[in-house]
Protein backbone atom coordinates (compact mmCIF):
# COMPACT_ATOMS: atom_id res chain seq x y z
CA UNK A 1 0.00 0.00 0.00
CA UNK A 2 1.36 3.64 -1.15
CA UNK A 3 1.95 5.41 2.24
CA UNK A 4 1.41 9.16 0.99
CA UNK A 5 0.19 12.06 3.28
CA UNK A 6 -2.47 12.95 0.86
CA UNK A 7 -5.51 11.38 0.50
CA UNK A 8 -7.63 11.79 -2.32
CA UNK A 9 -11.69 12.39 -3.55
CA UNK A 10 -13.17 9.32 -5.12
CA UNK A 11 -15.95 9.15 -7.72
CA UNK A 12 -18.27 6.34 -7.70
CA UNK A 13 -18.71 6.17 -11.46
CA UNK A 14 -21.46 2.96 -11.59
CA UNK A 15 -23.15 1.61 -8.66
CA UNK A 16 -24.85 4.58 -6.26
CA UNK A 17 -27.54 3.01 -4.76
CA UNK A 18 -27.77 -0.25 -6.26
CA UNK A 19 -24.83 -1.25 -4.89
CA UNK A 20 -27.42 -1.30 -1.39
CA UNK A 21 -29.41 -3.73 -3.27
CA UNK A 22 -26.77 -6.10 -4.77
CA UNK A 23 -25.61 -4.77 -7.62
CA UNK A 24 -21.77 -4.31 -8.35
CA UNK A 25 -20.08 -1.31 -8.03
CA UNK A 26 -16.78 0.57 -9.42
CA UNK A 27 -15.15 3.62 -7.79
CA UNK A 28 -12.33 5.63 -8.84
CA UNK A 29 -9.73 7.89 -6.56
CA UNK A 30 -10.00 11.57 -8.14
CA UNK A 31 -6.79 13.52 -7.29
CA UNK A 32 -8.02 16.67 -8.30
CA UNK A 33 -9.44 16.95 -4.63
CA UNK A 34 -7.21 15.88 -1.78
CA UNK A 35 -6.60 16.26 2.07
CA UNK A 36 -3.98 15.81 4.53
CA UNK A 37 -3.30 16.04 8.18
CA UNK A 38 -1.51 19.18 8.89
CA UNK A 39 -0.60 21.61 12.01
CA UNK A 40 -1.77 25.10 13.36
CA UNK A 41 1.86 25.50 14.64
CA UNK A 42 3.48 24.84 11.74
CA UNK A 43 4.14 27.86 9.66
CA UNK A 44 2.27 27.89 5.94
CA UNK A 45 -0.18 30.23 4.81
CA UNK A 46 -3.72 28.78 5.18
CA UNK A 47 -7.04 29.99 5.96
CA UNK A 48 -6.83 30.19 9.63
CA UNK A 49 -10.57 29.54 10.61
CA UNK A 50 -10.66 27.04 8.17
CA UNK A 51 -8.14 24.93 10.60
CA UNK A 52 -9.75 25.82 13.82
CA UNK A 53 -12.94 24.55 13.05
CA UNK A 54 -11.36 21.59 11.96
CA UNK A 55 -9.62 21.21 14.92
CA UNK A 56 -12.55 21.59 16.35
CA UNK A 57 -14.54 19.08 14.63
CA UNK A 58 -11.67 16.80 15.16
CA UNK A 59 -12.09 17.04 19.01
CA UNK A 60 -15.84 16.51 18.62
CA UNK A 61 -14.96 13.51 16.77
CA UNK A 62 -12.41 11.76 19.02
CA UNK A 63 -15.13 11.86 21.87
CA UNK A 64 -17.18 9.88 19.81
CA UNK A 65 -14.12 7.48 19.22
CA UNK A 66 -13.78 7.16 22.66
CA UNK A 67 -17.27 5.89 23.39
CA UNK A 68 -16.35 3.09 20.84
CA UNK A 69 -14.56 0.33 22.56
CA UNK A 70 -13.08 -1.47 19.32
CA UNK A 71 -11.72 1.87 17.90
CA UNK A 72 -9.14 1.83 21.30
CA UNK A 73 -8.20 -1.33 19.79
CA UNK A 74 -7.02 -0.32 16.86
CA UNK A 75 -6.71 3.57 16.98
CA UNK A 76 -4.19 5.19 19.04
CA UNK A 77 -6.54 7.90 20.57
CA UNK A 78 -3.95 9.30 23.26
CA UNK A 79 -1.69 9.87 20.21
CA UNK A 80 -4.43 11.27 18.47
CA UNK A 81 -5.67 13.31 21.53
CA UNK A 82 -2.24 14.80 22.23
CA UNK A 83 -1.99 16.05 18.92
CA UNK A 84 -5.08 17.94 18.75
CA UNK A 85 -4.08 19.61 21.99
CA UNK A 86 -0.90 20.91 19.60
CA UNK A 87 -3.33 21.96 16.68
CA UNK A 88 -4.07 19.29 14.70
CA UNK A 89 -6.70 19.93 11.38
CA UNK A 90 -7.36 18.36 8.25
CA UNK A 91 -6.63 20.27 5.25
CA UNK A 92 -8.54 19.69 2.85
CA UNK A 93 -9.75 20.82 -0.76
CA UNK A 94 -12.25 18.22 -1.06
CA UNK A 95 -15.92 20.08 -0.64
CA UNK A 96 -18.24 18.55 1.80
CA UNK A 97 -21.84 17.53 1.20
CA UNK A 98 -20.66 16.94 -2.46
CA UNK A 99 -20.88 13.06 -2.93
CA UNK A 100 -16.95 12.49 -3.35
CA UNK A 101 -15.66 11.49 -0.42
CA UNK A 102 -14.52 14.33 2.20
CA UNK A 103 -15.06 12.08 5.43
CA UNK A 104 -13.13 8.93 3.95
CA UNK A 105 -10.47 10.96 2.87
CA UNK A 106 -10.21 11.92 6.90
CA UNK A 107 -10.56 8.53 7.74
CA UNK A 108 -8.08 7.43 6.15
CA UNK A 109 -5.96 9.92 6.53
CA UNK A 110 -6.21 8.83 10.93
CA UNK A 111 -6.05 5.25 10.06
CA UNK A 112 -2.41 5.66 8.19
CA UNK A 113 -1.47 8.06 11.06
CA UNK A 114 -2.94 6.52 14.09
CA UNK A 115 -3.73 2.87 13.87
CA UNK A 116 -1.49 0.08 15.53
CA UNK A 117 -1.91 -2.95 13.87
CA UNK A 118 0.63 -4.36 11.75
CA UNK A 119 -0.67 -5.18 8.29
CA UNK A 120 1.00 -6.51 5.34
CA UNK A 121 3.36 -4.26 3.22
CA UNK A 122 2.55 -4.65 -0.40
CA UNK A 123 -0.22 -5.59 -2.69
CA UNK A 124 -3.47 -5.75 0.11
CA UNK A 125 -4.79 -9.12 0.01
CA UNK A 126 -8.72 -9.59 -0.35
CA UNK A 127 -8.44 -10.61 3.15
CA UNK A 128 -7.19 -7.58 3.80
CA UNK A 129 -9.31 -5.35 2.01
CA UNK A 130 -12.68 -6.93 3.79
CA UNK A 131 -10.68 -6.32 6.97
CA UNK A 132 -10.12 -2.35 6.32
CA UNK A 133 -13.54 -2.16 4.71
CA UNK A 134 -14.92 -3.43 8.19
CA UNK A 135 -12.87 -1.37 10.26
CA UNK A 136 -13.69 1.84 8.17
CA UNK A 137 -17.44 1.65 8.25
CA UNK A 138 -17.45 1.86 12.01
CA UNK A 139 -15.16 4.85 11.55
CA UNK A 140 -16.94 6.50 8.67
CA UNK A 141 -20.32 6.08 10.36
CA UNK A 142 -19.87 9.12 12.56
CA UNK A 143 -20.53 11.25 9.43
CA UNK A 144 -23.55 10.17 7.74
CA UNK A 145 -24.96 7.75 10.49
CA UNK A 146 -23.78 4.50 8.59
CA UNK A 147 -20.94 3.45 6.09
CA UNK A 148 -19.73 0.66 3.86
CA UNK A 149 -16.54 1.55 4.43
CA UNK A 150 -15.87 2.15 0.45
CA UNK A 151 -14.97 5.55 0.47
CA UNK A 152 -12.03 5.68 3.10
CA UNK A 153 -10.91 2.16 1.60
CA UNK A 154 -10.50 3.79 -1.99
CA UNK A 155 -8.75 7.02 -0.59
CA UNK A 156 -6.23 4.61 1.63
CA UNK A 157 -5.28 2.32 -1.41
CA UNK A 158 -5.53 4.80 -3.88
CA UNK A 159 -6.80 3.18 -6.96
CA UNK A 160 -10.17 2.06 -8.73
CA UNK A 161 -12.05 -0.77 -6.96
CA UNK A 162 -14.35 -2.83 -8.50
CA UNK A 163 -17.11 -4.24 -5.48
CA UNK A 164 -18.22 -7.26 -6.78
CA UNK A 165 -20.27 -8.16 -3.78
CA UNK A 166 -20.10 -7.58 -0.11
CA UNK A 167 -17.53 -9.80 0.26
CA UNK A 168 -15.22 -9.84 -2.72
CA UNK A 169 -13.99 -6.36 -3.07
CA UNK A 170 -11.40 -5.83 -5.91
CA UNK A 171 -8.73 -3.65 -6.88
CA UNK A 172 -8.67 -3.55 -10.54
CA UNK A 173 -7.80 -1.13 -13.99
CA UNK A 174 -9.82 1.01 -16.42
CA UNK A 175 -8.17 0.53 -20.30
CA UNK A 176 -8.49 4.17 -20.37
CA UNK A 177 -6.17 3.87 -24.04
CA UNK A 178 -9.50 2.51 -25.39
CA UNK A 179 -11.31 5.90 -24.93
CA UNK A 180 -9.69 8.04 -27.79
CA UNK A 181 -11.04 11.46 -29.06
CA UNK A 182 -13.30 14.47 -27.81
CA UNK A 183 -15.23 12.07 -25.15
CA UNK A 184 -14.80 12.91 -21.70
CA UNK A 185 -16.27 12.48 -17.57
CA UNK A 186 -16.35 15.37 -15.87
CA UNK A 187 -18.55 16.55 -12.81
CA UNK A 188 -21.00 19.20 -12.68
CA UNK A 189 -21.96 21.54 -9.60
CA UNK A 190 -24.97 21.64 -8.55
CA UNK A 191 -24.45 24.55 -6.26
CA UNK A 192 -25.65 23.19 -3.41
CA UNK A 193 -24.66 20.46 -0.98
CA UNK A 194 -26.77 17.20 -0.66
CA UNK A 195 -27.51 14.94 2.44
CA UNK A 196 -26.70 11.39 2.21
CA UNK A 197 -28.51 9.82 5.08
CA UNK A 198 -31.62 11.86 3.90
CA UNK A 199 -31.39 10.48 0.25
CA UNK A 200 -30.60 6.83 1.52
CA UNK A 201 -33.06 6.77 3.57
CA UNK A 202 -35.67 7.81 1.09
CA UNK A 203 -34.44 5.04 -1.14
CA UNK A 204 -34.91 2.34 1.50
CA UNK A 205 -38.45 3.67 1.85
CA UNK A 206 -39.40 3.47 -1.89
CA UNK A 207 -37.89 0.15 -2.37
CA UNK A 208 -41.03 -0.77 0.36
CA UNK A 209 -43.69 -0.68 -2.36
CA UNK A 210 -43.23 -4.07 -4.70
CA UNK A 211 -43.06 -2.16 -8.17
CA UNK A 212 -40.49 0.24 -7.49
CA UNK A 213 -38.13 -3.12 -6.28
CA UNK A 214 -38.98 -4.78 -8.54
CA UNK A 215 -37.52 -1.73 -11.28
CA UNK A 216 -34.48 -1.75 -9.60
CA UNK A 217 -34.11 -5.43 -9.17
CA UNK A 218 -34.80 -6.14 -12.95
CA UNK A 219 -33.86 -3.09 -14.68
CA UNK A 220 -31.59 -1.27 -12.93
CA UNK A 221 -29.03 -3.48 -11.72
CA UNK A 222 -28.31 -4.99 -14.90
CA UNK A 223 -27.65 -1.69 -16.53
CA UNK A 224 -25.17 -1.12 -13.52
CA UNK A 225 -23.31 -4.56 -14.21
CA UNK A 226 -23.35 -4.25 -17.90
CA UNK A 227 -22.15 -0.87 -17.63
CA UNK A 228 -19.35 -1.73 -15.60
CA UNK A 229 -18.37 -4.46 -18.15
CA UNK A 230 -18.40 -2.05 -21.07
CA UNK A 231 -16.10 0.18 -18.83
CA UNK A 232 -13.37 -2.21 -18.30
CA UNK A 233 -13.46 -4.11 -21.57
CA UNK A 234 -12.77 -1.02 -23.53
CA UNK A 235 -16.29 -0.86 -25.28
CA UNK A 236 -16.73 2.65 -25.45
CA UNK A 237 -20.13 2.65 -27.50
CA UNK A 238 -21.68 -0.16 -24.97
CA UNK A 239 -20.83 1.62 -22.18
CA UNK A 240 -22.42 4.85 -23.33
CA UNK A 241 -25.74 3.11 -23.99
CA UNK A 242 -25.40 2.43 -20.67
CA UNK A 243 -24.85 5.54 -19.34
CA UNK A 244 -27.97 6.65 -21.47
CA UNK A 245 -29.87 3.78 -20.07
CA UNK A 246 -28.94 4.93 -16.72
CA UNK A 247 -29.24 8.37 -16.99
CA UNK A 248 -33.04 8.24 -18.13
CA UNK A 249 -34.06 5.50 -15.71
CA UNK A 250 -32.87 7.97 -12.61
CA UNK A 251 -34.89 10.66 -14.03
CA UNK A 252 -37.92 8.49 -13.72
CA UNK A 253 -37.45 6.59 -10.65
CA UNK A 254 -34.92 9.05 -8.81
CA UNK A 255 -36.40 12.05 -9.19
CA UNK A 256 -35.92 13.82 -5.70
CA UNK A 257 -32.55 12.57 -5.51
CA UNK A 258 -32.18 14.85 -8.74
CA UNK A 259 -31.27 18.59 -7.56
CA UNK A 260 -34.13 21.09 -8.88
CA UNK A 261 -30.98 23.40 -10.23
CA UNK A 262 -30.00 20.77 -13.04
CA UNK A 263 -33.60 19.48 -14.11
CA UNK A 264 -33.41 21.47 -17.46
CA UNK A 265 -29.62 20.05 -18.27
CA UNK A 266 -30.24 16.75 -16.96
CA UNK A 267 -33.18 16.58 -19.32
CA UNK A 268 -31.54 18.81 -21.98
CA UNK A 269 -29.01 15.87 -22.43
CA UNK A 270 -31.33 13.08 -22.63
CA UNK A 271 -32.87 14.45 -25.56
CA UNK A 272 -29.76 14.65 -27.01
CA UNK A 273 -26.93 12.99 -28.13
CA UNK A 274 -24.37 15.11 -26.61
CA UNK A 275 -24.32 14.11 -23.12
CA UNK A 276 -25.72 12.33 -20.41
CA UNK A 277 -26.08 13.20 -16.40
CA UNK A 278 -26.14 10.28 -13.88
CA UNK A 279 -25.75 10.63 -9.99
CA UNK A 280 -22.61 11.27 -8.58
CA UNK A 281 -23.28 9.62 -4.83
CA UNK A 282 -26.82 9.67 -3.14
CA UNK A 283 -27.67 13.34 -5.16
CA UNK A 284 -29.55 15.75 -3.65
CA UNK A 285 -26.98 18.75 -4.31
CA UNK A 286 -22.91 18.57 -4.79
CA UNK A 287 -21.61 17.07 -8.23
CA UNK A 288 -23.42 15.40 -10.96
CA UNK A 289 -21.52 12.44 -13.28
CA UNK A 290 -21.83 14.12 -16.76
CA UNK A 291 -20.81 11.56 -19.84
CA UNK A 292 -20.12 13.56 -22.96
CA UNK A 293 -18.90 12.45 -27.02
CA UNK A 294 -17.76 15.97 -27.23
CA UNK A 295 -16.16 17.70 -24.41
CA UNK A 296 -15.48 21.34 -25.39
CA UNK A 297 -19.10 21.37 -26.69
CA UNK A 298 -20.74 20.43 -23.79
CA UNK A 299 -18.58 22.43 -21.61
CA UNK A 300 -19.55 25.40 -23.95
CA UNK A 301 -23.41 24.09 -23.76
CA UNK A 302 -23.50 23.76 -19.81
CA UNK A 303 -21.48 26.99 -19.29
CA UNK A 304 -23.87 28.85 -21.02
CA UNK A 305 -26.63 27.74 -18.42
CA UNK A 306 -24.77 28.78 -16.09
CA UNK A 307 -22.83 25.66 -14.55
CA UNK A 308 -19.18 25.00 -13.74
CA UNK A 309 -17.37 21.52 -14.62
CA UNK A 310 -14.76 19.71 -13.42
CA UNK A 311 -12.72 17.09 -16.07
CA UNK A 312 -12.48 13.93 -14.32
CA UNK A 313 -10.93 12.05 -17.53
CA UNK A 314 -10.24 13.31 -21.03
CA UNK A 315 -8.00 11.40 -23.61
CA UNK A 316 -4.45 12.88 -23.45
CA UNK A 317 -3.46 14.99 -26.27
CA UNK A 318 0.32 15.23 -26.15
CA UNK A 319 1.70 18.60 -27.08
CA UNK A 320 2.89 18.46 -30.74
CA UNK A 321 1.13 15.10 -31.67
CA UNK A 322 -0.37 14.67 -35.00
Amino acid sequence: MEHSGRFYAKILLLGEYGVIMGSRALTIPFTHFMGELSNLNEEKYTDNAFALESNRQLAQYLEWLKSKPEAARYLDLQKFEEDISQGLYFECTIPQGYGIGSSGALVAALWQRYNTEILPDGKPTAETILYLKQKFALLESYFHGTSSGIDPLIALLKTPLHIKSPGLIEPTGIPRQQYEGPAAIFLLDAGKVGKTHHYVNLFMNKCEEPTYLQHIKNTYIPLINEGIDNLLAGRQAGFLQNIAAISAFQAQHFSEMIPDEIREVWQLGLSSDLYKLKLCGSGGGGFTLGFTTDYARTEKLLKNNGFSLVPVFQHKQLTGKQ
